[in-house]
């Protein structure tokens, strides 16, 4: 109710402000514990903060949808499941390209604002 009534204020869709204000919400503590670890130790913190956040999206991806797929009777709405889940796989492909290539650029970082850009619209 509250994020409703939020982006009611703000004049935000419903679609938008789950994307954003729910996602930003629900990952605060990610980023902070990415950001910890790779600060707290710069050669090897970055493993920990992938493995991190790779363990939340597999968890969100598997244990949280499939709850409430359960809770739900079933699945109602296909196309915004495929929608994200190929978000996913493609946002984790980028991810694994990148470590691959040992460096992110500031063509990394456009290409994610592109991809979230992207997938709110």
């Amino acid at each position: 109710p509250s994020l409703e009534m939020f982006s009611f204020k703000l004049g935000l869709p419903p679609r938008f402000a789950g994307v954003t204000l729910l996602a930003l919400g629900n990952g605060a503590a990610d980023v902070s514990a990415t950001m910890n670890a790779i600060a707290s130790d710069p050669e090897n913190g970055y493993k920990m903060s992938l493995g991190e956040l790779t363990g939340a999206a597999m968890f969100i991806t598997t244990v949280v949808a499939g709850a409430v797929i359960m809770a739900n009777d079933g699945l109602t709405c296909r196309g915004a499941l495929v929608r994200d889940v190929m978000a996913l796989g493609i946002a984790t492909l980028v991810v694994a390209l990148n470590l691959l290539r040992g460096e992110v650029t500031k063509a990394t970082t456009r290409t994610f604002i592109g991809m979230y850009v992207i997938f709110v619209l």
